[in-house]
Order: structure tokens, then C-alpha cells, then sequence
């Protein structure tokens, strides 16, 4: 599994939720073949979102920051600014306590 690491400046959080969780949304997620996300909102700034995305290959992850389905439902669910992100790298370990 890769991963990469984005930021987005959204105008409006609830209108990122709302587009994010669609059936059409996951759809396209699953059609890229990302197999992970976990979506965080920052507390001193909640229009500032980052996303932690898990491919099984750098490839199928490159396929997707580039596709044009992509950049269409970041501008139709308000994104406004993307920060860098952070290249793809590989699970070194993972923790999770209940």
C-alpha cells in the first residue's frame, strides 16, 4: 500500500462532506482503486482538510491525482486551494489501540 497526504482549502466544510460522501464520490475513489482515506478537518481552521489516501501502487495513485475526474469534483465540491502534498511513501508500521 502507498500513500500520499493532501491539503485542501474548501469554501465551505459541510459542502465538501456533503459531495465527498456521495455514492458517485465513492464510486470514483473505488475506480482509481483507492483502498484507503481517512479525511481530517483542522480544529483552529475546519475549511482547511487534509487526506490521507492508500493505493495498492504508486501508479494507480499517480492515475488519480491526475485525472480530470478528479480536478472536476475538487471544483464542484468547493475546493478553493490545494496545498502540496506530501509524495507517496509505504507503511513502515501501523498501530491502532481501541
Amino acid at each position: 500500500m502507498v500513500y500520499t497526504i493532501a491539503a485542501h482549502r474548501v469554501s465551505d466544510k459541510a459542502k465538501w462532506m456533503a459531495a465527498f460522501e456521495t455514492p458517485e464520490g465513492q464510486s470514483m475513489r473505488d475506480s482509481f482503486g483507492m483502498k484507503h482515506y481517512q479525511a481530517l478537518s483542522m480544529a483552529d481552521d475546519p475549511n482547511l482538510i487534509v487526506v490521507l489516501s492508500g493505493f495498492d501502487t504508486a501508479e494507480a495513485l499517480a492515475t488519480f491525482v491526475k485525472s480530470d475526474e478528479l480536478k472536476q469534483a475538487m471544483e464542484s465540491s468547493g475546493v478553493t486551494q490545494m496545498e502540496p502534498s506530501i509524495p507517496c511513501g509505504k507503511t513502515l508500521i501501523e498501530i491502532e489501540n481501541d
